[in-house]
């Protein structure tokens, strides 16, 4: 549910079912004593389901935006696209990687959007940056032009998708 509500860019309906603590939703599970998912949201079916697997995984994935790519097995590229909710005011994620540890954290000051992420040694990413044209970006503070180590490739959506090389990286979107 939580990844088909995001494809559908609707990340900002899954973060509600996270949260919330009313029918139906995983809050409301908990709430009646589940310790693990139930496979209705009625609770009468199966209740042997693992409690924060999918949702754990949606966090990472979704949230904080953390994700193989299927080509480069092993994190040797990751995809690091996050879907930033405007009602939640940041995240960051991490992850341990057999390269090192691939961190992302995300933030709103106003309407600017803040990316920074840091990409182990010996690997690459594909970076999603929220912004509705390439032009609105910048890396610490400069055009992305400016980098040897990050390539434009494509606007996708509502994103920018740029490929990067390992290190940190701070990306700024302005509306």
């Amino acid at each position: 549910l939580l990844d088909v509500l995001t494809e559908m860019g609707r990340a900002d309906l899954a973060y509600t079912i996270m949260i919330q603590r009313d029918f139906p939703s995983f809050g409301y599970m908990i709430e009646s004593g589940a310790t693990t998912i139930w496979e209705t949201w009625l609770g009468d079916a199966s209740h042997s389901h693992p409690m924060f697997g999918s949702v754990c995984q949606w966090m990472y994935q979704s949230l904080g935006g953390i994700s193989p790519d299927e080509k480069n097995p092993g994190f040797k590229r990751s995809i690091i696209h996050p879907h930033p909710i405007k009602s939640l005011e940041f995240a960051n994620t991490s992850y341990p990687s057999a390269y090192g540890d691939i961190e992302t954290h995300w933030k709103w000051e106003g309407d600017n959007y803040y990316l920074n992420l840091t990409v182990p040694p010996n690997t690459s990413a594909l970076v999603y940056v929220l912004a509705d044209d390439s032009e609105k970006i910048t890396e610490g503070d400069k055009s992305i032009d400016k980098s040897p180590f990050i390539q434009f490739q494509k606007m996708d959506g509502q994103n920018a998708v740029f490929e990067v090389q390992s290190g940190s990286y701070s990306f700024k979107s302005k509306d």
